[in-house]
């Protein structure tokens, strides 16, 4: 995440005295994952920090089959509506998609990340280095039909969510 990238800048990356310095945030995973546990690699997997040290078979099966199979993609929402996990998703979609793009959200991703944004601008203005944040869209961002499918899938009204609000947030950091 986005936590990371800043600590490797402060730790390896200013170490090589670069004349720019890129930040590049990507809308549809970086602030829910800066709310996670920092990530390690594991067995060849990045995975929480917080998790269990040992990963068991089935995880390292799914893991393989997730990784290498475009069957299982297809397959897997079919297969968690009938692990009775449709409701639970459904919950954490909306959840997610109002944490995200409603302006007014308090989430923990949203702290930790505009925390790492500021972080970043008082890095590289210290060392005095051009710095440049890329911001990169999600889909539903630049696909009006998607939002709508996404509004219609998670029952948020239009006029509590906003497609741009990640990046006005974001913007006003910079």
């Amino acid at each position: 995440g986005t936590l990371l990238e800043v600590a490797l800048l402060e730790s390896r990356g200013l170490a090589v005295d670069p004349d720019v310095v890129l930040l590049v945030l990507f809308i549809g995973n970086d602030v829910a994952d800066n709310a996670s546990p920092p990530q390690v690699v594991r067995d060849g997997y990045l995975v929480s920090s917080g998790g269990d040290a040992a990963v068991g078979w089935w995880e390292r099966v799914v893991r393989l089959v997730n990784l290498h199979s475009q069957l299982y993609h297809l397959a897997e929402p079919w297969l968690d509506r009938l692990r009775g996990r449709g409701a639970a998703a459904q919950a954490a979609l909306r959840a997610g998609f109002g944490e995200l793009y409603d302006p007014t959200s308090t989430a923990p991703g949203w702290a930790a990340t505009e925390g790492a944004v500021q972080r970043f601008a008082t890095v590289t203005r210290q060392a005095r280095v051009r710095a440049a944040i890329v911001l990169v869209p999600e889909r539903l961002q630049v696909s009006p039909p998607l939002w709508q499918a996404a509004l219609a899938e998670t029952g948020l009204a239009a006029a509590a969510v906003q497609p741009m609000a990640p990046n006005e947030r974001l913007r006003t950091l910079a």
